[in-house]
């Protein structure tokens, strides 16, 4: 680990996606290593969307293997790095909020994307790996044609935007120092943090499903992490979705 701390970096100048090699290599790796690359050549986001992952952000991927897996806490590592990364921004002077399930929104777009995947070992969950693409050097020009507004550290901040290094190691910090207290007591352990965080709580809300049905509906978290929704049917969960508000 280094320097005392609960994780190690390792850095390369260019993979296919630090997501992509840290499960390739997730039997091999140790807990709380970090794979962060200058460049991604097949950067991910969710949905199978790829990340704009040209050397101008900070894109990096954390292995997770607790001693005592519970799945039902896998899908809060999505929430516990929405709230680290919000942290470290914050301490930037900047406002930004999550959107559900795993976007960061700043100044007007999305300054960061999460992705996060349960591994399953001889059919036990064995953790997962859960990382990060945070928008820093680029400036305007660098996102057009987007089919979403995006922002940078740099844009927000007159041009001016953190070492790749300090920042990973802010939102690393924050990270670590939660994560045994998730892994302890779940989302309840995190929930009013995410909770000041989440714009789109009480907003009314659409959410897309994967088989292209729309719930609709007023956002809530509920006690587990999940979305859930208070429409004209009562108060329903929803398990994944693209969500509009």
């Amino acid at each position: 680990m280094s320097a005392g701390r609960p994780y190690t970096v390792v850095e390369f100048d260019r993979l296919d996606s630090t997501h992509a090699r840290a499960l390739r290599d997730f039997p091999a790796l140790s807990d709380g290593t970090v794979l962060k690359a200058l460049r991604q050549d097949a950067g991910r986001g969710r949905l199978g969307r790829s990340w704009l992952s040209e050397g101008k952000g900070l894109y990096f991927t954390v292995v997770l293997k607790p001693a005592a897996p519970r799945p039902e806490v896998f899908p809060c590592y999505t929430h516990l790095l929405a709230v680290s990364v919000c942290a470290a921004l914050e301490r930037l002077g900047l406002e930004p909020s999550i959107k559900w399930p795993n976007d960061v929104l700043c100044g007007g777009g999305k300054i960061a994307g999460i992705l996060a995947e349960a591994v399953v070992e001889g059919g036990l969950p064995a953790g997962a790996a859960v990382g990060a693409g945070i928008n820093l050097y680029q400036a305007a020009a660098d996102f057009a044609g987007l089919d979403r507004p995006a922002v940078s550290v740099a844009m927000l901040r007159g041009g001016a935007a953190p070492e790749r290094g300090d920042l990973l190691s802010e939102v690393l910090d924050d990270f670590f120092t939660l994560r045994p207290a998730l892994e302890e007591r779940g989302f309840p352990a995190i929930a009013a943090q995410y909770r000041r965080r989440a714009a789109f709580i009480g907003k009314r809300v659409k959410i897309l499903t994967a088989s292209g049905g729309i719930s609709e509906g007023t956002a809530d978290i509920g006690d587990g992490g999940q979305l859930v929704l208070d429409g004209p049917g009562g108060r329903v969960s929803v398990p994944g979705g693209e969500m509009s508000v």
